[in-house]
């Protein structure tokens, strides 16, 4: 299948066996998808958007692709959010 190169790509990472977890910075909150085959294989994954932001989101009818990042990326994001929104 040819890669949908005008989509955006959000960065994911695994939160358990099943599932990865992709900041969405239209929602400005953390979207919840299945790991897949692809994705394990370091491919990028359509996914559709899950956006619940009252405003019509940017990725409906369209989605993005989710790529997994790397441990170290993960840490960055993990990092970079904890900054934006203290506890």
């Amino acid at each position: 299948m040819a890669e949908k190169l005008d989509l955006p790509v959000l960065k994911c990472f695994p939160v358990s066996k099943k599932e990865v977890q992709a900041w969405c910075p239209f929602c400005q909150t953390w979207h919840i998808h299945g790991l897949t085959d692809d994705l394990l294989a370091k491919k990028k994954s359509h996914r559709t958007a899950h956006c619940q932001n009252p405003a019509p989101s940017p990725f409906a009818g369209k989605g993005y692709l989710l790529k997994m990042v790397t441990k170290k990326e993960m840490k960055e994001l993990i990092s970079g959010f904890r900054l934006l929104f203290p506890e």
